[in-house]
């Protein structure tokens, strides 16, 4: 889904789409399909969503803004609220720390799990589960609904699988990693194609202390899983969860009783396909959740 900021550079040229939350998802599906990165966000209770696509490169950003206005011209009939608007801008490197920090405050998940960004303080109450992390630019606060659902989904498992293995595929920012490291989930591994995302990730966790967490830059297609997985959170996108459905199947430890599979980043009218292609894996839908645009299921493993 979102990416991290391309390296090198004292400027990042913008293309910058505002939109409406409704139409968000579709154009954030249509982008990744193109294979664009992007960074996508909205303020909790706000309608618009924003989502920009970073260059280091001014004639990079100059095309990129081509295709998302010739894009957006031809989704025309699927996107129903305010008109987008696309501008080209520049932003200094050093000033998106500052810009970002405008999107991401402290928000509880569930009754015990609370997400917290790295810059603000806050001191939990009794049992509280606190994930504190810098995203940069890359995908995973918790706002997004297909990360809220999957930290949920987490949450719900982590009193009954205390100690099992547990991989996150696709792991942005490494926030289910780390949250699975902090509900109590065993060996831990991530993986993610995009070297920065695993550099921010590692980021994270070793700002709060952990260091037992495998986190490895690889594509979904080449990731050894070794014996697999008690649960495995894949939170990528449909087109990918489809195209590397036996992959992602691959990565379950099925002779572990009752072995979880999380499948997130499904827009809600894609995800029927998704669900039949998995129960034709082996696999039985046990909980859904929709969220916004996006639903995410969790699937048990027949064995």
């Amino acid at each position: 889904m979102d990416a991290c900021e391309p390296a090198g550079g004292e400027v990042l040229h913008v293309v910058e789409v505002s939109l409406s939350v409704d139409d968000s998802p579709v154009v954030e599906e249509a982008l990744a399909a193109m294979e664009l990165p992007f960074a996508s966000w909205r303020l909790p209770g706000r309608p618009l969503s924003t989502i920009r696509l970073f260059s280091s490169l001014y004639e990079e950003a100059v095309e990129r803004a081509v295709i998302v206005e010739d894009l957006l011209a031809s989704w025309q009939s699927f996107l129903h609220g305010v008109p987008p608007e696309v501008q080209l801008t520049t932003i200094q490197r050093e000033e998106w720390a500052e810009c970002w920090k405008a999107f991401f405050k402290t928000f509880s998940v569930t009754d015990r799990l609370v997400v917290s960004p790295s810059w603000e303080e806050y001191t939990p109450a009794s049992g509280e589960v606190v994930v504190e992390l810098d995203p940069g630019m890359c995908f995973g606060t918790g706002y997004h609904g297909t990360t809220r659902a999957c930290l949920e989904f987490l949450d719900s498992l982590a009193d009954a699988r205390q100690g099992e293995a547990f991989l996150e595929a696709g792991c942005g920012s490494g926030i289910l990693s780390l949250a699975a490291r902090k509900l109590g989930f065993g060996a831990v591994t991530g993986f993610d194609h995009d070297p920065d995302a695993v550099r921010v990730a590692r980021s994270n966790l070793g700002a709060q202390g952990v260091d037992d967490v495998v986190l490895t830059c690889a594509e979904i297609a080449e990731f050894d899983p070794g014996p697999g997985y008690a649960v495995v959170v894949a939170n990528i996108l449909a087109v990918v969860l489809l195209g590397y459905a036996e992959c992602v199947a691959g990565f379950v430890d099925r002779s572990c009783p009752g072995a979880r599979l999380i499948l997130s980043g499904i827009l809600t009218d894609q995800y029927e396909e998704v669900k039949v292609c998995y129960e034709g894996l082996g696999f039985v839908e046990c909980q859904r959740r929709t969220i916004d645009e996006w639903t995410s299921g969790m699937y048990v493993s027949k064995g």
